[in-house]
């Protein structure tokens, strides 16, 4: 999966950025890390920190404890053949957009917070993954870490 920047100006991408290519559809939860696979809405993680890191799995964390981003949707890619990177952020972005409203309780135009999301690599789309995950996180341009969760939360 990769990672994309609706708000390009709000945060750096390379403190960020995110690559998942694994070779299992499906990978089991541990402890306080889940995998990218059984992502959940809800979750709250910590977001892996460098450029190109190759992601399998994410620190999961109690949502009353500091964290980098919060899980409000997911969906799933239909189309037979993998979708081009910019035609992927597009599908997701246009999805996570469409959710926030219904999650946070105000318009994402309203909003404090900013959004961002994982969609499938290449080598994740060969091993059966069609999911893109979106993330709530701090909209402020910095390493702010949210406290407690967002769902209803009107930020």
């Amino acid at each position: 999966m990769s990672r994309t920047l609706p708000r390009a100006l709000a945060l750096t991408a390379s403190a960020l950025a995110l690559a998942l290519t694994t070779s299992a559809c499906s990978l089991l939860s541990f402890g306080p890390r889940t995998s990218a696979f059984s992502m959940k809405v809800g979750q709250c993680v910590q977001l892996p920190t460098g450029d190109g890191d190759n992601v399998t799995d994410l620190e999961t964390t109690d949502c009353s404890a500091l964290h980098d981003a919060e899980v409000f949707h997911l969906t799933q890619v239909t189309e037979d053949e993998r979708p081009s990177d910019s035609e992927l952020e597009d599908m997701g972005g246009d999805a996570c957009l469409a959710a926030f409203e219904g999650y946070v309780g105000i318009p994402y135009e309203e909003s404090e917070l900013d959004y961002t999301m994982l969609y499938p690599s290449p080598g994740s789309w060969e091993q059966c993954d069609r999911e893109i995950i979106c993330f709530i996180i701090s909209g402020d341009g910095t390493d702010t870490q949210l406290s407690g969760s967002m769902k209803g939360s009107n930020k």
